[in-house]
């Protein structure tokens, strides 16, 4: 079994929160590219990627 590659990277991220009776959301993204973490980007003759990309999330807070 192949072991997963760690990687950490700090990142910029716009991000944007709003409030209402049942807690927090936070959204965001970031742009990233395969380069950025070492990675050349999948082709594989009939299909290939783009070469950068974004990152989204949502982050659905509530109160315990």
């Amino acid at each position: 079994m192949r072991r997963p590659v760690e990687f950490t990277q700090d990142a910029t991220v716009t991000m944007k929160a709003s409030r209402s009776d049942d807690g927090l959301t936070v959204t965001g993204s970031t742009a990233v590219t395969w380069e950025d973490y070492g990675v050349k980007a999948p082709d594989m003759g009939f299909v290939s990627v783009e070469d950068s990309g974004s990152i989204e999330f949502s982050l659905n807070l509530e109160q315990a």
